[in-house]
Parts: structure tokens; C-alpha cells; sequence
């Protein structure tokens, strides 16, 4: 058995992973279309090194090229993390990317496009650590649903237990 990973502390994105996000569903998106990108763990500001996500950079660099319509190549080079992507978006005429939707922190933030280079990372579970009042109240557990106003190219999170709702623009 290969303990390397045995817990939530240690994962990354896999370069077949990665190539997929910018082949595929990037790569091939159809260019008025609007996309959001959901995933456990959330994207954070280049600032806060808190849960670093092996390959984050390079995954970073993918979503920003899209934003951008350039191209690029981006590598990374990590024990059973290696990566190596090579994009072209230069032909697109829109490039709408809502933002990348996370959870597993269990607070609330919200990481804006002049964090994160032109777009949003937003974690949606708004829970904290549970509180012996609330058990067995509705506030004892919390969650978040997210509705995309394309047209006027705003997000707005419902909030729901302890969640919060938000609203803002992509």
C-alpha cells in the first residue's frame, strides 16, 4: 500500500488533469458560452500559501491564459506531480469564465480577480466549526447555492443555515 497520501494535506492535479481542463474543457468551449469550475479545494490569493494544492500555479496559469485568449506552455516539476501544458486560446472571441467555486476550509471567503489575476475563487460551504448551541438547529449546518446571471455577468450565492448570501460581477 503506497501511504504517500493518506490524508487531505498532501494532493496536487495531475498532469492528465490539468491537460484536460485546458484541452477539453476549455479548449474546446464554444466562445459565448459562460464557464464555472467547481472543485474541493479552492483556488487562493497568490498571498495566502494556506492548503497549497500541487500544480496550483500551473492550473492558475491555464485559467488566465483562457481570460487573456493568449497561449503558453507551463510546467511544474514535483514528485508524482509533474506537468507540462501547452494552450492556445488566441483564436477566441470571448473568453467568460465565471470563476472556481471550492469548499473544504469550513469559513468564508471570497478571492477577487485583483488576487487572483482576472477572476474569482469563492468558497461556497460558509461552515464553521460546529458550536454546541446550534446542534439540531438549522444554523448548525450551512451551505451555499450558487445562481449565474449571465446576461448581466453577475454570481449571486444563496446562503441557507449559517450560510451567507453574496453577491458580486465576473
Amino acid at each position: 500500500m503506497n501511504n504517500l497520501y493518506i490524508d487531505q494535506f498532501n494532493f496536487g492535479i495531475q498532469n492528465q488533469q490539468l491537460n484536460w481542463i485546458a484541452k477539453q474543457a476549455l479548449g474546446t468551449l464554444t466562445n459565448d458560452y459562460h464557464v464555472a469550475m467547481f472543485s474541493h479545494v479552492p483556488l487562493v490569493g497568490d498571498a495566502n500559501p494556506i492548503d497549497p494544492i500541487t500544480n496550483i500555479e500551473v492550473l492558475k496559469s491555464i485559467i488566465k491564459a483562457f481570460l487573456n485568449k493568449t497561449s503558453g506552455t507551463f510546467t511544474f516539476n514535483a514528485t508524482d506531480f509533474n506537468a507540462s501544458v501547452t494552450v492556445n486560446y488566441s483564436s477566441r472571441t470571448q473568453s467568460n469564465f465565471i470563476g472556481l467555486f471550492g469548499g473544504h476550509r469550513h469559513k468564508k471567503y471570497l478571492y477577487f480577480s485583483d488576487q487572483l489575476g482576472g477572476y474569482t475563487s469563492t468558497v461556497m460551504d460558509c461552515a464553521y466549526v460546529r458550536v454546541a448551541e446550534n446542534v439540531g438547529k438549522v444554523t448548525d449546518d450551512t451551505g451555499c447555492i450558487p445562481e449565474f446571471d449571465t446576461k448581466n455577468r453577475t454570481v449571486n450565492r444563496l446562503g441557507f443555515g449559517r450560510g451567507n448570501d453574496l453577491t458580486y460581477t465576473y
